[in-house]
């Protein structure tokens, strides 16, 4: 009888033939690059709890349909989601314009899957009703109210209007940001008009009546809120993930509306889009002395 050692490679070429095959499958196998969790951030929400509460139904379905775990990551401001990209800490996360334009100058690599295009997405200029003024040039030598650093629809785009008839920031206004505040401040007098998104002046004239705010001025379309994701991702990964968003947005947006803290995707829709469509944030950066790199 022929110990293990006395096989003859040749005589049993196929035996090691199949067993070559199955190592390169099993190793292949072994190194698949697909990944096993994914750690999804919203900007502007603070905290755990409430990031849990509005959107919970969105993190079990987008684990359910890409068969990867979608782990919701907290983050303590706004403003943290950019660092957190930038140094590898969140895999995917859901936007605003503003917020891109220094996410990317950030993280030059990174991709847009899909965005949300809102309804009654712009900036507006709003005072009271008996208010002396009547159009933007009339802010002149006013108190403004603005939301807060970085807003898109309460900060840049508002600057970008003011910017483009022929403000300058620093003389011709006095600036404030109020954030929340900003309604009583108009009110009281403390300042003569706030300026934010325009669903925030449908919400104070449904709280308030007809008879108590006007609109001073409004801007155009702001750009979408996208989806972006890490460059680190695997590609079929980003793929796939871009290709669920636009096919299931229907679903995808009612699991979001499911909370009332999100009525801002009322009527909403996810859209293809393009890193040059966020061009116009760049360039009211540029003009505010905002570095982007």
């Amino acid at each position: 009888m022929r110990s293990y050692y006395d096989y003859d490679v040749q005589e049993n070429l196929p035996l090691f033939f199949c067993v070559f095959i199955y190592t390169l499958l099993f190793s292949a196998c072994s190194s698949d690059s697909s990944p096993k969790k994914i750690r999804f951030a919203v900007n502007g929400i603070e905290g755990m709890e409430e990031l849990q509460r509005r959107y919970s139904d969105f993190q079990e379905l987008l684990s359910e349909r890409m068969g990867v775990e979608f782990e919701l990551f907290p983050l303590s401001d706004r403003t943290v989601v950019v660092t957190a990209m930038e140094f590898d800490q969140v895999d995917v996360a859901l936007i605003g314009p503003a917020d891109y334009v220094q996410m990317k100058g950030a993280v030059p690599d990174l991709e847009i899957s899909a965005a949300i295009q809102r309804d009654m997405y712009h900036a507006c200029f709003i005072v009271r009703k008996d208010s002396p003024l009547k159009t933007l040039d009339d802010l002149r030598g006013k108190r403004l109210s603005l939301k807060e650093p970085g807003s898109g629809s309460g900060h840049i785009a508002p600057s970008s209007i003011l910017i483009e008839n022929n403000f300058d920031l620093d003389r011709d206004l006095d600036i404030l940001f109020l954030g929340d505040a900003a309604p009583a401040a108009v009110q009281s007098g403390e300042v003569d008009a706030m300026a934010d998104g325009i669903r925030v002046y449908n919400r104070l004239v449904e709280e308030d009546g007809p008879g108590v705010w006007r609109l001073l001025h409004e801007g155009p379309p702001l750009p979408q809120d996208p989806f972006v994701v890490n460059p680190n991702l695997p590609e079929d990964f980003k793929q796939e993930f871009a290709r669920l968003l636009l096919d299931d947005q229907e679903e995808i947006l009612n699991t979001i509306l499911q909370n009332e803290a999100n009525r801002k995707y009322n009527n909403a829709s996810i859209v293809s889009i393009d890193d040059s469509d966020f061009d116009i944030m760049r360039e009211t950066y540029r003009v505010l002395g905002i570095d982007l790199n």
